[in-house]
């Protein structure tokens, strides 16, 4: 497999993390530091909290993967794919909301990335 892939699965994996835990904290509530003790019980026995760190664990592991078989600084600029999936997921998902700087935000994300894919000059 393509370390592309790998690389690919960890960030796929980390967005779904994302989206896992804030469905997670949705069903809790709003949270802060004074409250999060007293909810620790609630937040940890959440199926989608546990989910969600599940999932990051998943992700760390083929993140190793990716590390062991790439450059950091040509990989890591990849994990910003993570916003793209996330904004996505979070509109279809979660039923957040579009803006025009949000959209504008991702594209230079996905500039970024289109030009440090590109290698060295």
């Amino acid at each position: 497999m393509s370390h592309y892939y790998y690389l690919l699965i960890s960030v796929l994996l980390g967005a779904a993390a994302q989206v896992a835990l804030k469905k997670g904290v949705q069903t809790i509530g709003q949270m802060s530091i004074a409250t999060f003790i007293p909810n620790i019980e609630r937040i940890f026995f959440c199926p989608y909290i546990i989910g969600g760190i599940l999932l990051y664990g998943s992700s760390l592991i083929v993140w190793l993967i990716v590390l062991s078989r790439m450059e950091l600084s040509r990989a890591y600029p990849f994990v910003s794919l993570g916003y793209l999936i996330t904004f996505a997921s979070g509109i279809v998902l979660l039923d957040e909301k579009m803006s025009y700087c949000k959209i504008l935000g991702l594209m230079f994300i996905i500039g970024g990335i289109f030009i440090m894919s590109r290698g060295e000059i």
